[in-house]
């Protein structure tokens, strides 16, 4: 499935469950070379709803080319995403000799990129305009706060780029909250889904024994007791192979 083909209704369905649940549910399908991200970078804007979206990635590094050579690279990175059928996180990667020294996003950018179709965004540097941002309730991950801009500009666009242990390529499909952001497979989304709704449901009906004053852990026992024969015969065929050798 191409992301162009993701329905607003399957992104909707996405949103329903937080990330950790989503993360589960791409354990639980054994899907390779999951990306996320790690706690180097949080949400330094409050998340009042969590975010799915496709990528839109850029960078930023200290002021490069003539005075204003920034501005037409920012003006397209803003066209395509006002092009883009579904809702966009725009992800940025700081390459500037001091990453996280200044501010990549403030209100400004925050503004238009919203006016245009974006989100929320996805740094690993710092941000400003802090008090302005929380108004606009318009979520923003990043490394921390800093008051100026300084010589950092807007430099390449829609290139792969790495946000704190996350790959992220342009039109990825990101599932971000408080907890962090991670890529959702886009040609598995169906199989993601199914597997979030069956782990939301698995987690609800324990959480209710737990409840229970009569719990005891020989409940829990009997509640992975085919996980626990399957380890122990896996761990009897690695000791038969270890004998053989």
């Amino acid at each position: 499935m191409s992301l162009a083909s993701i329905a607003i209704e399957q992104i909707e369905a996405l949103a329903a469950f937080d990330t950790p649940t989503i993360a589960n549910a791409i354990e639980v399908l054994q899907i390779p070379h999951t990306q996320f991200t790690g706690p180097a970078i949080r949400a330094v804007v409050p998340f009042e709803r969590r975010i799915v979206g496709m990528a839109a990635t850029a960078t930023m590094k200290e002021q490069w080319g003539t005075r204003f050579a920034h501005i037409e690279p920012w003006l397209r990175y803003l066209e395509e995403i006002e092009r883009t059928p579904v809702p966009v996180v725009a992800v940025f990667h700081d390459e500037s000799a001091v990453p996280g020294r200044e501010a990549m996003v403030g209100e400004g950018m925050s503004r238009v990129m919203r006016a245009c179709g974006t989100i929320g965004v996805i740094c690993d540097g710092a941000m400003r305009d802090i008090a302005a941002l929380r108004q606009m309730c318009f979520p923003v991950m990043a490394g921390g706060l800093a008051a100026d801009r300084g010589r950092i500009r807007f430099h390449r666009y829609q290139i792969p780029v790495q946000i704190c242990g996350m790959l992220v390529h342009p039109g990825d499909l990101i599932h971000a909250d408080e907890n962090g952001a991670i890529i959702v497979p886009s040609d598995r989304l169906a199989d993601v889904l199914q597997a979030a709704a069956n782990v939301s449901d698995k987690e609800a009906r324990l959480f209710e024994m737990f409840e229970r004053p009569t719990f005891r852990v020989a409940q829990l026992t009997d509640h992975y007791a085919e996980a626990l024969a399957t380890a122990r015969a896996e761990k009897a065929q690695d000791g038969a192979r270890f004998d053989g050798h």
